[in-house]
């Protein structure tokens, strides 16, 4: 004759189980009896796999997991479920976005008519004395790096989304073509070269190398959380 034995749950409750025969436990029928005093916290939740965010940009809704579907491993700790959302990637994490020059506000908007090739500005200014630290706006790497025409000394970046920024009338170039920046890291020192009323920073932003196919700065360094003051503000 089998003589039952006996155990204890995990809130030490004693458990009869038969010895092992026939009617041999499975793993999860015993984790479930282990596991059972956990139901009455549920439901357990988590973010509903590979959904996206909503179009107004909520968090997406959460999905109930069944009990069995949690990894085996440590049980949640105090005070939360020890479910996670993923973690940004390594190269979310590090890019940073900075103004091209700090303490200084717009001083010519973008879009204002007047005797460019274009008809209009194509970028900003910011009326900055000779020397002014100029930085990258963004995560990029530099693909021109000289003496530029009526821009005088440039420094022109393709960002990580692919769009290309400008630094212009540079006093000095503090990079080389091909060099990877960040947000905030130094390109170079305003100036007053090329065609130039006086010391300033000329900062644009285009969709791609070609003159004509200049964006809005400020709205593009807004979506990317630098907000810039401009002489009105």
């Amino acid at each position: 004759m089998r003589h039952p034995r006996t155990v204890f749950d995990a809130l030490g409750r004693v458990m009869t189980l038969p010895q092992p025969g026939a009617a041999r436990i499975t793993r999860r029928a015993a984790t479930c009896a282990l596991l059972a005093p956990l139901a009455v916290t549920g439901p357990w939740t988590a973010p509903g796999a590979g959904r996206a965010l909503a179009d107004d940009g909520r968090a997406p809704a959460y999905a109930t997991v069944s009990l069995y579907d949690l990894p085996f491993g440590p049980l949640p700790g105090p005070g939360g479920t020890g479910l996670m959302r993923p973690a940004r990637t390594a190269d979310q994490a590090a890019e940073v976005w900075a103004a091209p020059v700090s303490g200084y506000p717009v001083s010519a908007a973008y879009g204002i008519p007047g005797g460019w090739a274009a008809g209009y500005h194509t970028g900003v200014d910011f009326a900055t004395p000779t020397g002014t630290t100029v930085r990258a706006a963004g995560p990029g790497t530099v693909v021109r790096a000289d003496y530029w025409g009526d821009y005088g000394y440039a420094v022109m970046v393709r960002m990580a989304d692919d769009h290309y920024t400008l630094s212009a009338h540079l006093s000095e170039i503090a990079v080389e073509v091909g060099e990877e920046v960040n947000g905030g890291d130094r390109i170079g020192a305003s100036g007053d070269t090329g065609r130039s009323t006086g010391p300033h920073l000329h900062f644009e932003v285009r969709a791609d190398t070609g003159y004509g196919s200049d964006v809005d700065p400020l709205s593009y360094l807004a979506r990317h959380g630098v907000r810039l003051a401009s002489a009105g503000d």
